[in-house]
């Protein structure tokens, strides 16, 4: 589209596991012209489509069979967020293989322009000492219940 090849543009947008969409199927013809609706992302994240539980559940019995610690876990979520600093250096070189930065959001009825993303939003810094201090979300488990900054909101487009 930016090379005027093209009229019509499919966007793609994707996310790490959070923030996810709640989708609704319009239903005209139902009574009172309610549709159905989904939350992917959170039933998926609540509900593994095969063993039928929790993704901290998951993380709690693999914490477990693995003998994984907190403070492991908090390692490697300090080392993915170091990791992450890295993919921004060189004015996010990294981001644009995927990206086409600065992004217009438009707005919902498509007249013109919401905002601008810069790049992903929500990222936010991560220490070990800020992971020690969270609380495992279940009473004697290891898997904390906070946002780990690799889950966190990432968007592409797609033309």
């Amino acid at each position: 589209m930016q090379l005027g090849l093209a009229d019509q543009a499919l966007l793609l947008a994707a996310d790490r596991c959070s923030n996810g969409a709640h989708i609704c199927y319009p239903a005209p013809r139902r009574p009172g012209g309610y549709g159905q609706s989904e939350d992917h992302v959170t039933y998926n994240l609540m509900h593994d489509a095969i063993g039928g539980h929790s993704m901290m559940e998951t993380a709690e019995n693999v914490a477990g069979k693995f003998q994984i610690t907190a403070s492991e876990q908090n390692d490697v979520t300090v080392r993915r967020y170091e990791q992450y600093q890295d993919a921004l250096a060189d004015d996010p070189a990294f981001q644009k293989h995927y990206m086409t930065l600065p992004f217009s959001v438009p707005k919902p009825n498509l007249t013109g322009e919401e905002a601008i993303m810069e790049g992903d939003e929500g990222v936010f810094a991560t220490t070990a000492e800020g992971l020690a201090k969270l609380r495992p979300a279940r009473e004697g488990g290891t898997a904390a219940s906070a946002p780990r900054p690799i889950r966190r909101t990432s968007m592409s487009a797609l033309c």
